[in-house]
């Protein structure tokens, strides 16, 4: 902080920037900083710069260079105990009301990987695939069974994009590793949890992509006073926001896309 103001740098040497960012005045119709988010394992973050964005309203937050959110502080929400209760009931085993939130968020999202397997002009045997977990999902009687349709679907949509090649400068063809000029496999050969450790840029820009999400996602939790990681569909891991994770669902074909 400098006499009220956010200042805010990045860099080294010469290709160091530094930005001033005043108290904004929303009232006054000013543009309005929402969003901080630190793509970086190293710095600094001063108390006084956290309680100037809490005041402003501001959400700070760092991603890693795996594309995975570390942590998020957004401005307090509704605080209402009723809500964390339905929502924890919501996440029990046969749980009605879980099953239905599941169906709706699966729903969209199944949609959203057909209109893209439609789009690419995806083989017969992934639109067909498709279709069945669009139908497995509609006759779901338990969280299982619509996870295993997401499945479904998602390995089609995968599939198809794995082998599609990935546009590049003439000049630059020749310097990239032949694995970077295909979309690649959704998974990670370097092991690990999931996709985290992409070698591919597609893969790589779509983690940190994906990070944006969760970090929306969470604070949209946060905002109607509900547990972030208090999930339905995902079930309860340390350190993830488990409900994030489950509203991220319905927008993933976006993102891909």
């Amino acid at each position: 902080m400098d006499r009220g103001a956010l200042v805010v740098a990045d860099g080294t040497g010469p290709d160091r920037r530094v930005g001033r960012f005043f108290r904004l005045d929303v009232r006054r119709g000013r543009s309005q900083m929402r969003r901080l988010v630190i793509a970086s394992r190293d710095g600094s973050l001063s108390l006084a710069a956290v309680s100037w964005c809490h005041a402003q309203g501001i959400t700070v937050a760092q991603v890693g260079g795996d594309g995975s959110l570390v942590w998020a502080s957004a401005p307090p929400g509704l605080d209402d105990a009723r809500r964390r209760r339905a929502q924890a009931i919501a996440g029990l085993p046969g749980s009605p009301v879980g099953l239905a939130i599941v169906r709706e968020l699966l729903s969209i999202k199944l949609a959203g990987e057909d209109a893209l397997l439609q789009t690419l002009q995806a083989a017969p045997p992934a639109t067909a695939a498709a279709a069945l977990a669009r139908e497995a999902l509609a006759g779901a009687t338990n969280l299982e069974e619509a996870r295993t349709a997401e499945a479904a679907s998602a390995s089609a949509l995968w599939e198809t994009l794995a082998d599609r090649p990935v546009p590049w400068i003439a000049r630059d063809r020749g310097a990239v590793p032949d694995h970077w000029l295909t979309i690649g496999p959704r998974s990670s050969p370097l092991g690990g949890t999931g996709p985290r450790r992409a070698v591919t840029p597609f893969h790589a820009a779509l983690n940190v992509s994906f990070a944006a999400l969760e970090l929306e996602a969470t604070i949209a939790c946060q905002v109607l006073g509900l547990d972030p990681g208090l999930g339905i569909l995902h079930s309860d891991t340390p350190g993830r926001n488990s409900l994030a994770c489950d509203l991220m669902e319905a927008v993933r074909p976006q993102v891909v896309g």
